[in-house]
């Protein structure tokens, strides 16, 4: 019972940090353009 206690701590975890770096590659995908266009209404 522990081990499996573990083993699904450690899937959760696994599941949770690949999920933020997808958010985080996600958000910056969608961000990049605006500040592209930002940076080019400035010069």
């Amino acid at each position: 019972m522990v081990l499996e206690l573990a083993i699904a701590k450690e899937v959760i975890t696994n599941n949770l940090n690949h999920f933020l770096l997808v958010l985080s590659v996600s958000l910056d995908a969608a961000t990049l353009p605006q500040i592209f266009n930002w940076f080019s209404k400035k010069i």
